[in-house]
């Protein structure tokens, strides 16, 4: 518990002298001049400037001194402000929560959702249970928790807001202070906590209910005053007891009306922004009938105070006034200038759509995925003529980093743009993957820059907001979307504030869609606007064919920098020699073997001595068996792959691992363990760790991350796509992936899986965890079961005629299912896929069609 000490401190105008004294406040008539009661005898000369500060003393710790700079007389037991706000308060609360039962159970259990959060330190999900203690002197302590973990979580946020205005930050300092001071009252500050967020957040509540608590949170410093009032050196000796009664019943009163705002607002927001479970038990309200409410009921304490003769206090009290009228002005101008940030709903909805996935979030996964960005892999090219005559010179639009597979161009944009980041400059990027969906288009690619670039710049979020407002989401997935997004690319690109504006896209060689019209893009607007761009690829012949049309090119050839790129491979392998060398424990003679055989060995080509060093710290390899292993491996990536191969076919889990390869790599996006699982049909006969031992066994081929088990690098599928026996099987394992994915929906799909009820119901209120979501399984066959379809055709045609013949296992799956797979589709969110699996399979039953035609 901590202690309060009232602090006055007194400042001369010339600032000669400034003197702390900490009192008990009935002793603080007795120790200063004049200033809460009437002043008496000769007044000073010089004017003083009195500034009050209520302070918390320092906990009292077992055989520990509490630091006491000037020890104090005794203090007389009678009433203190401190006992006397958290009584007032209190008995406001107990009464209010008589009055109106249902409204204090519902503020009551959002305030437990937070003390849970504040109490296990993690994201409990919202629950209806009421944990707020009855007794008086529990819930005041749970009251101060709340407030306290609430103040110091938003005290960023709060240093922000500073920016824009002060009254944010006027009212975390009061807060803090007097909670600090009087915790028994914390009951009148739990409200104000969620008022600060409503004001700096919630720019779409109803404007009436936003203007109230701005005047409400602008004079709380008032409100806790008035307790002052009712002390016994501020009353009349004349004034009756019953006035001091009737004054109290007043105070209490306006509190009441105070604390009713409060909680009705809170409930309000979480109506509106929190977890659905409250949306049933909260209505809305007048808002501007209770603002008068509470404006009569001041205006009746402060007739009520007029009898009294208090007029010091009553002098405060007008400061107090005027002060506030000044904070709730401040806090009013917050709200235009936080406009310019927040979005509107209709914002919201148009990002959330627009995005198809967040470039940042790539780029955090590939650094995991590779151990960390390293600044000595790629200091060298930031220091590079070229990447500096490319930004220095406005004249050179386009930097074409190129280089063949493993030679560090991904890992070396990242470092780029961490570059580029410490100098203020906010490059938008993109990371394409092959082997996912989401990032091997070309749409997929400008979705992603005009996402980056409006998330980043949201007052360029207009330029796509029209249109979008006119077709919804089916803008962005449309057949036409990539003609819309190019012309909504160019529109932004005009926009004045995107001078010198940097845009960045890695391995276009992985765009498996529409790469020519994405180079062509490329290319008439490096020429055409004053934005610079950043590519990366493989020495593809098509591309540079594209690219070399720009005369503003600057080619960064990583096969040209021999030199430096060995000495960045170098630096790479000092830092995984050195993890090696504490995982396996190795002396040093046997590290500078290792480091020497990875640097005459690597080639430049940091992916081999990632793979090698990957194989070097199986548990498997024993620290004496190192030198010998060393040798055992290619110095290329070929005959890497292929050794990599062999030791999968000499392993007893060879059957297994050449199922996962051969499923992985026809695969159409990375699948998570659960689906692998599934799709192997293993599910039940391995768990989670078994299986993720087994992907490990698959010679690094594979990597899971996040889940998801992928290709360790994109030459790792071209390789396995390249062996003779996987391609000779390829249809076969293709239609394994479609009979498998109908049978999983056969047995998975069923009406209202998520067990929603009503139609009506949003999808974004019910997102259940991945343990009990009974898709977790079938997301992938639920999307991609029709594109395997396909290769099939394309591949064994026979198969596929047999499968799409009447009374077939795909006529019988949609007589059957396919109002429950149009369900699933809409429960993850995959609905537009719908209409491209119904043109795939329009296609196909032509074709089916007119062979039938062609041999009768």
């Amino acid at each position: 518990m901590y202690s309060s000490t009232l602090r006055i401190i007194i400042v001369s105008p010339s600032a000669t002298y400034c003197t702390v004294y900490p009192l008990c406040y009935r002793n603080f008539q007795r120790r200063m001049p004049p200033f809460w009661k009437k002043r008496k005898g000769k007044q000073p000369k010089e004017d003083i400037s009195v500034q009050l500060s209520v302070e918390p003393d320092f906990p009292t710790v077992p055989n520990e001194s509490v630091p006491n700079p000037e020890s104090a007389p005794d203090c007389e037991p009678d009433v203190e402000p401190k006992q006397l706000q958290g009584r007032l308060w209190n008995k406001a609360y107990e009464q209010l929560k008589s009055s109106n039962t249902e409204l204090v159970e519902s503020y009551e259990k959002i305030l437990s959702t937070k003390l849970s959060r504040d109490q296990n330190g993690n994201s409990e999900p919202a629950s209806l249970e009421n944990r707020i203690d009855k007794a008086y002197n529990e819930r005041w302590k749970q009251m101060q928790m709340i407030v306290e973990a609430a103040l110091e979580k938003k005290q960023q946020s709060i240093e922000k807001k500073q920016k824009i205005g002060s009254g944010l930050a006027a009212v975390g300092i009061t807060m803090r202070q007097a909670v600090r001071a009087v915790p028994e009252a914390a009951v009148a500050w739990i409200g104000v906590c969620f008022a600060l967020e409503m004001v700096s957040n919630s720019i779409q509540e109803a404007k009436a209910n936003n203007e109230g608590i701005v005047y409400v949170v602008s004079r709380m410093d008032w409100y806790w005053h008035l307790a002052e009032l009712l002390l016994d050196n501020n009353i009349s000796k004349s004034a009756p007891n019953s006035l001091r009664l009737q004054m109290e019943k007043h105070i209490i009163d306006l509190y009441q009306k105070l604390l009713l705002y409060q909680m009705k607002s809170v409930c309000r927001y979480y109506r509106r922004h929190g977890p659905v479970i409250w949306r049933d038990v909260i209505k809305a309200d007048n808002w501007t009938g209770q603002l008068d409410d509470i404006r009569i009921a001041e205006a009746t304490v402060q007739e009520d105070s007029g009898i009294f003769n208090a007029l010091e206090i009553q002098r405060r009290l007008g400061e107090l006034d005027s002060a506030s009228q000044v904070l709730r002005g401040e806090m009013q101008d917050i709200r235009p200038a936080i406009e310019k940030h927040i979005l509107s709903k209709e914002e919201e909805r148009c990002l959330k759509d627009l995005r198809v996935t967040d470039p940042r979030d790539d780029k955090s996964r590939i650094e995991d995925t590779n151990g960390g960005l390293l600044q000595g892999a790629y200091d060298w090219a930031i220091k590079h003529g070229d990447f500096i005559a490319w930004r220095d010179e406005k004249a050179n639009h386009m930097l074409w980093i190129k280089g063949d597979p493993g030679k560090g161009k991904t890992m070396l944009l990242c470092g780029i743009i961490d570059e580029l980041q410490r100098q203020n400059i906010k490059p938008c990027y993109f990371f394409c993957q092959a082997t996912d969906p989401r990032l091997n288009s070309a749409t997929a690619v400008l979705r992603g820059l005009i996402y980056l670039l409006v998330d980043t710049n949201r007052q360029l979020l207009s330029h796509i907001q029209e249109k979008y407002d006119q077709a919804g989401a089916t803008l962005f997935q449309d057949a036409n979307s990539w003609v819309v997004l190019s012309q909504m690319f160019t529109e932004l690109l005009k926009d004045s504030s995107l001078e010198g504006q940097v845009f960045m896209i890695d391995a276009l060689d992985e765009c498996q869609e529409d790469l020519e019209r994405l180079l062509d893009l490329i290319v008439n607007r490096a020429i055409g606007s004053r934005a610079k761009w950043i590519v990366s690829s493989r020495n593809w012949t098509g591309i540079e064919e594209k690219l070399s049309t720009i005369s503003q090119n600057v080619r960064f050839s990583l096969e040209l920098n021999e030199q430096s790129v060995s000495e960045a491979v170098d630096h790479y392998i000092t830092h995984k020699t050195a993890r090696l060398k504490e995982a396996k424990k190795l002396d040093e003679e046997t590290e500078l073997v290792v480091r020497k055989y990875l640097t005459d060995n690597a080639r430049g080509t940091f992916l081999w001595v990632a793979l090698v060093c990957k194989e070097l710290l199986k548990i498997s390899v024993r620290k004496r068996h190192m030198r010998k292993k060393m040798a055992e491996f290619p110095s290329d990536l070929g005959p890497l792959y292929e050794r990599m191969m062999q030791q999968i076919r000499a392993s007893e889990d060879f059957d297994l691992c050449e199922r996962i390869l051969r499923l992985v790599s026809v695969l159409y996006r990375p699948v998570t363990l659960t689906e692998l699982a599934s799709l192997l049909e293993v599910e039940n006969k391995f768990d989670r760790e078994d299986l993720e031992e087994a992907v490990a066994s698959c010679g690094s081929f594979l990597v899971v991350r996040d889940d998801l088990v992928r290709f360790v690098h994109q030459s790792a599928q071209d390789f396995l796509l390249r062996d003779k026996m996987f391609v000779s099987e390829l249809g076969s394992q293709h239609y394994t992936v479609f009979s498998r994915s109908l049978d999983i929906l056969s047995v998975t799909l069923r009406r209202d899986m998520y067990n929603l009820r009503y139609p009506g119901a949003l999808i974004e209120e019910y997102t259940p965890s991945q343990d009990q979501d009974i898709l977790r399984h079938a997301k992938y066959s639920c999307v991609y079961w029709v594109d395997h379809l396909k290769a099939v055709n394309d591949l064994e045609r026979e198969k596929s005629m047999l499968s799409l013949r009447d009374n077939g296992i795909v006529h019988h799956f949609l007589k059957e299912k396919s109002l429950n797979w149009l369900e699933a589709l809409s429960l993850i969110k995959k609905m537009p896929d719908a209409a491209r699996v119904v043109r795939i399979l329009k296609k196909l039953v032509g074709e089916l069609s007119d062979a039938r035609t062609d041999k009768a």
